[in-house]
């Protein structure tokens, strides 16, 4: 299980999940693709993501952007949230990027502000992971609420 922290924030990433966004790293020519993130909060605050979604091949992509397709998204939320008993939920989206070095750019904040906007949420927040061509796998946090930093990068492994 992976680990990143951010402040006062822990964010723990099953083998399962981790495995599977690493199987998608974006090769050379290849276009951007990505999914959505399920998990749990503890009551220590701790997020564990427990699923990460296979890419959707509704999802719209070229290779410096991509589109996701929210409704295949939601039909899986929905299934693991009915799997899991009600304990795994909605907690953000995963993506790759062409590139080694990434951080989230303007079009995925914006993704992510549209989706705190938007989606009936119990958390006010989302994570946000991009696996780069180092395959390695980069972490941030969003807020919903602007008194917070709206985003918080969180570290890579």
């Amino acid at each position: 299980m992976l680990e990143f922290r951010a402040q006062s924030k822990k964010i723990l990433l099953s083998t399962e999940a981790e495995k599977l966004i690493r199987s998608y790293w974006q090769r050379p020519g290849q276009f951007e693709t990505g999914g959505a993130l399920a998990g749990m909060i503890l009551r220590d605050e701790t997020i564990v993501i427990t699923h990460a979604m296979v890419p959707s091949a509704k999802n719209k992509a070229g290779r410096f952007w991509l589109l996701q397709d929210r409704e295949a998204q939601q039909l899986w939320v929905d299934k693991i949230f009915r799997e899991t008993r009600k304990q795994s939920n909605f907690v953000g989206e995963w993506h790759t990027h062409p590139a080694s070095k990434v951080t989230p750019s303007g079009p995925d904040k914006k993704r992510m502000d549209d989706l705190l906007k938007t989606s009936r949420l119990e958390i006010d927040f989302l994570v946000g992971l991009i696996v780069g061509m180092d395959q390695k796998i980069h972490c941030w946090i969003q807020h919903k609420r602007r008194s917070q930093k709206g985003f918080w990068f969180v570290g890579r492994h």
